[in-house]
């Protein structure tokens, strides 16, 4: 079997150009430039353009900067608005669960029942035997006699 020789070698390619995205990038250029090609007109070119670049650079830090802060400022807002709404619907699942823990049907109020009476000795004797409180009734009464 022959391997099939393609041109995917990387060997071929051209070593690709580096990007950046900082426009302080062309101060390379300074280093690559001959020395007897550096005159004044140059130098202050270079530097001019150097200089516009930092001030765009820093223009659009100062508009990121205030783009953060609105954004920032809203986010706030909206950090409050939302534990406002978390605190409502705290609120109203709290008055929920006070309701479910005893359904109208079932609320009992205090009953107007009295406590059983304390009886005596004798009165527990003849509620357990009826009918000795009926020969007790029936029988002779018997007086003191002093």
């Amino acid at each position: 079997m022959s391997k099939r020789q393609g041109s995917t070698s990387k060997g071929k390619s051209a070593a690709p150009q580096e990007r950046s995205s900082s426009p302080l990038a062309n101060l390379a250029s300074i280093s690559q430039v001959n020395a007897g090609d550096l005159t004044n007109n140059h130098i202050v070119k270079q530097f001019n353009n150097t200089d516009s670049n930092f001030q765009a650079l820093q223009l659009s830090n100062h508009e990121t900067c205030n783009l953060i802060g609105a954004l920032d400022f809203k986010q706030t807002k909206l950090e409050g608005k939302i534990d406002n709404i978390i605190d409502t619907v705290n609120k109203i699942t709290d008055h929920i669960k006070a309701n479910h823990k005893q359904p109208p049907h079932l609320k009992q109020e205090p009953s107007g029942v009295l406590p059983a009476p304390a009886y005596s000795l004798n009165q527990k004797q003849f509620m357990k035997d009826p009918m000795a409180l009926h020969q007790s009734i029936l029988s002779d009464v018997k007086y003191l006699q002093f």
